[in-house]
Order: C-alpha cells, then structure tokens, then sequence
C-alpha cells in the first residue's frame, strides 16, 4: 500500500447551485443538433482544475496536502465569472466546456498551487493555465461545431476549497473521488 499509486489532479468542486445552474445550461445544450453525440459530464464530476499530477504515490500526495494546507486555508473564497461555452481548447476540440474568467484571484491561486508543487518535485503543466468547466466530450474526431456562445456571462461559480481528486479511468467516462480537501476562508 505504501507505494500504491493514483491518477489524480488538484481542483475545485462546484457547489449545489452552481451545478444546479450548469444542469439547465446543458439541458439548453442537450436541445443543440449535436447534442445527441455528446457524452455529458455527471454533476458530481463537474470541478474546475488547478493542477493536473500523473500518476503520483499516496504518501506524496497526502504529504502534499500538509505543503498547501498554510497557502489555501487562510486565502479568502472568491466567485468566478463564466465567460461562453465552447469547444475546448479550441473550436476544433471535442470537449464542450464553460470557459471561466481568468480573474485575478484565481491566477493568484494558480500561482501559489504551481510554486509549491515545483518546489515538491511534480512536473508542472508547460501550456498556459485556462480555467474552464467541462460540460461534455464529443468522440474522437469530432468536434463542437456551435459557435462559441455567450449566455452563461451571467454565471458566477463561488471557489470554496482546493480538493485532491483521485481520477478513474474506464469505459464509461472518468470517476472522481475527493482525497482531501483544504477549505477557503469563507466568501465574505
């Protein structure tokens, strides 16, 4: 068990109404013409990621958590605002995601989580950071042919704690498990 290792990344879990906002979002999706083709996200599923790590041991990441415990629990909870829905990364990608803002205290965040995870030896993601939600995936070569469209500006996604999933891969789509869990002071 000691040198048991897991898939897993660091993120952010939506809340209740959030996710209950993103539900008539994708059931709006579901009335698009590709939507028959799409494999939508569980709620339970939906987070914003932080930081993708591979394959890692269990001591490393629970060690982990003791290294961000002093950086996350006295930072302040924030919202994010969403910006459109799109394919992800690019028009011609098949993931159907909620792009976010990158506002200024999630960079803030992002910054922190990347200098101390550099500093306990994970390789850092190269590709510049865009915060997103993932709504849905096309199979392979397909992509969201929609343009990218903007009615979920009116969308803010309260950020209330950093939490360390464990991602499983099957056939039937990836499960996340919650390891851990590191609070934000609550949003004022």
């Amino acid at each position: 068990m000691k040198n048991q290792t897991v898939r897993c990344f660091l993120g952010v879990p939506l809340d209740v109404s959030s996710n209950t906002l993103l539900d008539d979002l994708v059931a709006q999706l579901r009335q698009c013409s590709q939507a028959s083709e799409v494999r939508w996200v569980k709620a339970c599923n939906r987070h914003i990621t932080l930081a993708f790590l591979g394959e890692q041991t269990l001591d490393s990441v629970f060690a982990l958590q003791a290294v961000l415990q002093p950086a996350v629990v006295n930072r302040p909870g924030f919202s994010v605002a969403a910006n459109s829905i799109c394919g992800f990364p690019d028009a011609k990608s098949s993931v159907v995601a909620l792009e976010l803002e990158a506002s200024a205290e999630l960079m803030e965040l992002v910054t922190v989580v990347n200098e101390i995870l550099s500093t306990q030896g994970f390789v850092m993601e190269t590709r510049e950071y865009r915060p997103h939600v993932t709504l849905g995936r096309l199979g392979r070569g397909r992509s969201w042919q929609l343009s990218p469209q903007t009615g979920a500006r009116a969308l803010k996604l309260p950020l209330s704690s950093l939490v360390l999933y464990q991602s499983r891969l099957s056939a039937a789509g990836a499960e996340y498990e919650p390891l851990w869990a590191l609070p934000l002071n609550p949003l004022q």
